[in-house]
């Protein structure tokens, strides 16, 4: 059992840099010369001050508020929009430095207004960039989006390049926080060659902080960590405080992942010493709960808590009741780690009155999940059961709730397409009924000119133009019996597309259904288990419950997903694998796994058998191979040679004694190899530099058509 983290992957915020290069010394030289041109008249003062704040909030000095204040009296009394650019440039500068976002919101909206007024491009995307920026800084990501498709349009028309740079990063943190890594990697690389072009270091040190994200969220530590640092390298004593916050703890991060705690432990008092100078409570929480996660990982409970404990004090004063009922859940696992359940159920139910309170529905299954480990712990079995069934059925309702807004929504979109459809064949039809009458009135004007110049051709005329009227009359009805048709047809094609949403709907519950149902077993394995003090049958139990969780996990990431038919295996080996590391205690060693299976589905049939005994084969490799190690690291591999699947499962470990070799095993590689027989494939074991298995299948051909244009935005994350 581990903390939950509160805390996402930071992401440096996007500050206007103009004029960031230069030194400190040039800076202050600039200072001390305009502090002897204040005595001038009203216009040159204002721009005077604007200047002194602009080399303030360069230094990171809180004079620049001063400065600021002085303009802001003059600054909308004259008609120099320049100047009232600048001085919101500024104002900007200076609430990013403090990490004001709302402010920052409110200034850039302004900036935006008055740069519309005298069109300068350059200064109207330098706007857009700093307001989307502040609104991912808040993670609304819906504004972000709407604005970001504004600024694109400006984009072809500017040719500045620092300018330009600022866009590229900022459309990098852009598709960073949707985890669209491969556009993030690409906008932020655009970005460090316009930097280095005009030799931006504050620019250049944003954009690698900004890789290292990209990389971080691909699960490359290492090459995080080398992007991170070259950043670091960059500060010097003018540090940005704000940028080397996001750098240190996201170092820490890197560190804690990588199990390195002692390295990570100094990069997290990096950041906190950083936002203390920032005066920024809500960082300096952020510190606190990455530093409970560490104590944690070393066994230091007491450390853990106390941690939490600062974090919980700035959040309860917020009122930020999310991140206050997520404590108070750590708080209690940390208590109940350390054996004092009494303690952790006060904390839980606490989190639990929160929640309920202020209406953080979405803790509410891990609460009840929780207080049902907790009444285990102290032997109140049927407690314990009942807040299992809470959390399954809040589970649920959740997951319920947001299928039918999901269903809502796309209904809505529908019936507004055929509605616009209706309006554009309305449009059309006046548009021909205009033309018709038009053309009649011509006619009209010809029939009678021709009958004052020829008399004589007056029958002719009115011959051809019954006969023209009765043709329009045959093609009127045509029109109308298309139009009756199309209709049909639209209302054929919404029947179709309503029953086939509800025929997923119901396979969807179904997979739900048989999922659950599979993880009730689970915990009554377990309960039954606590009650028997044998330690054979609760190995066994404990085995059980894995291979049932196993066939659970198919069923809940085909519920979850797009496709009804196909699961995706990479999916699928990442929750996998991760409930079995979570299984084993690595606290004092350093095992990891790595996981390729990128664009490998598998139908039901062929999955389930594969979780089994992949399952299996992990599940030993965790349990043997480095039982007389400190480190290692498990691999599994899934590739596709034409029609033959190719599933590597190989540890670094001690190997497997060389009077057990395959088929000859325990029960569980005696289960595998009933398996394999199932699918029809073979299976070799290795004792080269550790253990492997290499399995080679062919499956049904029905399934060998894998759905590709999913989006791969699960990581391995060991």
């Amino acid at each position: 059992m581990i903390l939950r983290p509160l805390i996402v992957f930071g992401l440096i915020v996007l500050l206007s840099t103009n004029g960031m290069a230069q030194t400190l010394e040039s800076h202050s030289k600039e200072i001390i010369r305009l502090k002897t041109l204040e005595k001038l008249d009203s216009q040159d003062s204002l721009s005077n001050f604007i200047s002194l704040a602009t080399h303030y909030n360069r230094t990171q000095n809180d004079s620049a508020e001063l400065y600021l204040s002085k303009a802001k009296k003059l600054v909308f009394d004259t008609d120099n929009m320049e100047l009232q650019f600048q001085f919101l440039r500024e104002e900007y500068n200076f609430l990013a430095h403090k990490a004001k976002t709302k402010q920052q919101i409110e200034v850039s909206k302004q900036r935006l207004d008055l740069t519309r007024q005298f069109k300068n491009k350059t200064y109207i995307l330098q706007s857009y960039a700093d307001l989307i920026t502040a609104y991912l800084q808040k993670r609304v990501m819906d504004s972000a989006t709407i604005y970001l498709k504004q600024a694109q349009q400006i984009r072809p028309a500017v040719s500045d390049k620092k300018t330009l740079g600022d866009f590229y990063a900022m459309v990098g943190h852009y598709h960073a926080q949707k985890l669209e890594l491969d556009l993030s990697l690409e906008n932020s690389l655009k970005a460090l060659n316009l930097y280095e072009e005009v030799h931006d270091r504050i620019g250049t040190i944003r954009v690698y902080n900004y890789i290292g994200a990209v990389f971080y969220h691909s699960t490359k530590y290492e090459k995080s960590i080398e992007s991170l640092k070259k950043a670091q390298k960059l500060f010097n004593n003018n540090i940005n405080h704000l940028s080397y916050y996001t750098n240190q703890i996201n170092l820490s991060r890197c560190y804690v992942l990588l199990r390195d705690l002692k390295i990570a432990t100094e990069y997290g008092k990096n950041a906190l010493k950083s936002s203390r100078e920032l005066d920024n409570e809500s960082l300096t929480a952020e510190v606190y709960s990455l530093l409970s996660v560490i104590a944690s990982l070393e066994g230091k409970a007491e450390a853990a808590i106390m941690y939490n404990m600062k974090s919980l004090k700035i959040y309860e004063q917020e009122k930020n009741h999310l991140l206050r009922s997520m404590t108070l859940q750590n708080i209690a696992i940390s208590y109940l780690k350390n054996g004092n359940a009494p303690k952790a159920e006060k904390n839980a139910t606490e989190a639990l009155r929160v929640s309920q309170k202020h209406n953080v529905i979405d803790e509410l299954p891990y609460i009840h999940k929780l207080l049902s480990e907790i009444d285990s712990a102290q032997g109140n079995y049927l407690s314990s059961l009942v807040n299992f069934k809470r959390f399954v059925v809040i589970s649920d309702s959740l997951s319920n709730t947001i299928d039918t807004k999901n269903f809502n929504e796309l209904q809505v979109k529908y019936t507004t397409l055929e509605k616009e459809k209706e309006i554009e064949l309305l449009n059309s039809a006046n548009k021909t009924q205009e033309l018709t009458i038009k053309s009649q009135r011509y006619e009209n004007y010809i029939l009678w000119g021709v009958s004052i110049f020829f008399l004589m051709g007056i029958t002719n005329v009115f011959f051809q133009y019954r006969t023209k009227k009765k043709n329009n009359l045959l093609l009127s009805e045509k029109n109308w019996e298309i139009q009756v048709k199309n209709k049909d047809l639209q209302q054929n094609r919404a029947e179709l597309v309503n029953a086939l949403q509800d025929k997923d709907v119901l396979i969807k519950e179904i997979h739900h259904r048989v999922k659950n149902s599979l993880q009730l077993i689970t915990s009554l394995l377990s309960l039954q288990a606590e009650r028997l003090n044998s330690k054979q049958i609760e190995a066994f139990v404990s085995r059980s419950q894995n291979r049932i969780t196993s066939m659970a996990l198919v069923h809940e990431v085909l519920y979850k997903g797009n496709k009804m038919k196909q699961i995706n295996f990479h999916h699928y080996l990442l929750r996998l694998v991760e409930a079995a590391y979570d299984s084993f205690d690595f606290s004092n060693k350093e095992i990891t796994y790595e996981i390729e299976a990128k664009g490998i589905f598998f139908e039901v049939e062929t999955a389930t058998p594969l979780g089994i005994i992949i399952n299996e084969l992990v599940h030993n490799a965790f349990k043997h191979a480095f039982s007389d190690k400190t480190n290692g690291k498990v691999t599994i591999r899934v590739t596709k040679n034409q029609k033959i699947y190719q599933i590597l499962v190989k540890d670094n470990g001690v190997g497997i004694p060389k009077n057990i070799t395959y088929p000859q095993k325990s029960y569980g590689l005696k289960l595998v190899s009933l398996l394999m027989k199932q699918l029809k494939g073979t299976m070799v074991q290795s004792q080269k530099k550790g253990t492997s298995f290499e399995i080679q299948f062919t499956p049904n051909p029905l399934i060998l058509n894998p759905c590709n244009d999913e989006k791969e935005n699960f990581n391995c994350r060991r």
